[in-house]
C-alpha cells in the first residue's frame, strides 16, 4: 500500500503537473473554458494508460510524447503547432536529466532513495522560476521554425528542424539505454 501511494503521489502526480504546466507556461496558454484543467486531466489519463500498458518500456515514453501532443491539439486547436512535439520532448529531456542526476546519488546505496526522490520532485519546479524566459525561448523557437525568407534570422529553419529531430532521436536512444539498465537491475 505504501508503494502505491509513493507511485501515485510522488511519481505520477508531480510528473503530470510538470508536463501540463511546462506546456502551459512555455506556450503561454489561456484558461478559457477550463482548458488547462482539461489538459491536466488528459495528460493524467495518458500517463496512467501508457504507464499501465507499457511499464519501463521505450514505447511508453514515445507514446507519452505523441499522446500529449494529440491531447494538446484536441484542446487547443488553433494554438498547436508541429513543433509542440519537440516542446514536449524537451520536457521529457528535463525529466531524464533530473532523474539521472538524482539516480546517481542513490546508485550505490538505496538508503537515500527517498531523499533523492524528494530532490527530484523539487527540481521539477526549477524551470518555472524562469517562466518569462521559457515563453520568450518558445516564441523565438517558433519564429525560427517557420520558414520566412524576408526576416533576417541567425539560423535557417531547416537547420533548426534537423537539430530538433536529431535531439529527439538522441532522447529516444538515451531513454532506451536507461530502460535497459533499469530492467537489468
Amino acid at each position: 500500500m505504501k508503494q502505491i501511494f509513493i507511485d501515485i503521489f510522488l511519481g505520477m502526480v508531480p510528473e503530470v503537473l510538470f508536463f501540463t504546466f511546462f506546456i502551459v507556461v512555455a506556450k503561454n496558454l489561456d484558461n478559457r473554458k477550463n482548458r488547462v484543467l482539461k489538459l491536466l486531466v488528459g495528460v493524467a489519463i495518458n500517463y496512467i494508460i501508457t504507464g499501465i500498458m507499457t511499464t519501463y518500456n521505450i514505447y511508453s515514453y514515445i507514446l507519452i510524447i505523441f499522446f500529449n501532443y494529440i491531447i494538446l491539439n484536441l484542446i487547443y486547436r488553433k494554438e498547436t503547432d508541429k513543433l509542440d512535439l519537440f516542446l514536449i520532448g524537451l520536457a521529457e529531456w528535463y525529466l531524464l536529466i533530473v532523474g539521472f542526476i538524482c539516480f546517481k546519488f542513490i546508485s550505490n546505496n538505496m538508503d537515500y532513495y527517498y531523499y533523492a526522490l524528494f530532490a527530484n520532485r523539487i527540481l521539477l519546479v526549477l524551470p518555472f522560476i524562469f517562466k518569462k524566459q521559457m515563453n520568450n525561448l518558445y516564441n523565438k523557437y517558433r519564429l525560427y521554425w517557420n520558414r520566412n525568407d524576408s526576416i533576417e534570422k541567425p539560423i535557417k529553419s531547416i537547420t533548426l528542424r534537423n537539430i530538433s529531430l536529431i535531439l529527439m532521436n538522441v532522447l529516444i536512444f538515451i531513454l532506451n539505454i536507461c530502460i535497459i539498465n533499469i530492467n537489468s537491475v
